[in-house]
């Protein structure tokens, strides 16, 4: 019999980045020390993907000239 060792989550806060224009940003998230999983929540019960917690860089319309209606 194989016994599973089952990891507890030795979480570490990722604090919430906004994204700008240049760069992208993240939601806040928790990251276990011990098996690198990622999580949504403080209690490491619902895990999420690194890629789901990235908020993609915001756009600016201020460059952009429309046409004028005559």
């Amino acid at each position: 019999m194989v016994e599973r060792l089952v990891c507890t989550h030795n979480l570490d806060k990722i604090e919430a980045v906004a994204a700008t224009e240049k760069t992208e940003g993240n939601k806040e998230y928790y990251e276990c020390k011990d098996c690198g999983k990622y999580f949504e929540d403080a209690q490491g019960t619902k895990e999420v993907t690194k890629e789901s917690m990235v908020i993609p860089k915001s756009v600016s319309y201020t460059h952009l000239t429309l046409p004028t209606i005559a």
